[in-house]
């Protein structure tokens, strides 16, 4: 399982997907329910975080079926309102991801409890409620850092600097952006840099810079055809095309 977290937060999809097979089949052999859910959940997280929104939903149901004990819930219901913000589905992750955190907080898990904070944050910047979000996505910052947890931090940065964007306040965004990148560049955390550079790359075309849009579009668009992870290629392709950019 963990070897599978590990590899996922590296951007090693496949191969998180593979370790987490084995947990399953370990979970099978030893009749292990909690296992299993466990195995379900970093599956969901697994496929949200390369844009497979539908599989990832369907495997967090799974782990919620699967769940043998209150814990092991409020990790799968956290990992479903991921899901659901990764496929833009603010209405269904809203409740989830509150019940879920109040659980994290009552539980004493501080990682989860601020990463999903930031989640909820970037749920609420979906539905145009620009001021909760804010107010969510400080707080989620400030129980990561707190628990020195470098990939929820990275996210708080990265939410923050959406926010700032959709504010039209880029220059903050842009600090905020960039101290994501540097976050997740910190952790080997791959992936998440590449999507936190299609954030810069908006703001840098925003700013008029169009040889940083450029710049990071085109490390992006490495990073994601290195991974092997076709959706955020087409998304890179995608915003390249919308900004009049070559890659």
């Amino acid at each position: 399982f963990y070897v599978a977290v590990n590899y996922l937060l590296l951007g090693r999809f496949e191969l998180a997907l593979n370790a987490s097979a084995q947990a399953q089949a370990v979970g099978e052999r030893i009749a292990d329910p909690r296992l299993q859910s466990y195995a379900a959940f970093v599956d969901s997280w697994t496929e949200a975080s390369r844009g497979e929104w539908e599989t990832a939903i369907d495997e967090c149901q799974r782990s919620l079926k699967l769940a043998p004990d209150p814990v092991s819930s409020a990790y799968a219901s956290a990992w479903l309102g991921y899901a659901y913000v990764e496929k833009g589905d603010f209405v269904e992750a809203l409740p989830v991801l509150h019940q879920a955190i109040r659980e994290l907080e009552r539980f004493g898990f501080p990682q989860w409890h601020g990463l999903f904070t930031v989640v909820l944050a970037e749920a609420y910047r979906l539905n145009g409620q620009v001021e909760r979000a804010l107010e969510l996505a400080n707080q989620g910052l400030k129980i990561t850092t707190r628990a020195k947890y470098w990939y929820g931090v990275g996210f708080g940065h990265r939410a923050l600097g959406r926010i700032a964007l959709a504010t039209s306040a880029l220059n903050e965004a842009e600090t905020r952006l960039t101290e994501a990148l540097q976050t997740f560049a910190g952790i080997e955390a791959q992936f998440e840099a590449g999507r936190t550079r299609l954030d810069l790359a908006a703001v840098a075309h925003t700013h008029g810079n169009r040889e940083i849009a450029r710049t990071q579009l085109k490390e992006a668009y490495r990073l994601f055809r290195a991974l092997e992870v076709p959706r955020y290629v087409e998304r890179t392709e995608q915003l390249a095309r919308q900004l009049g950019i070559d890659l």
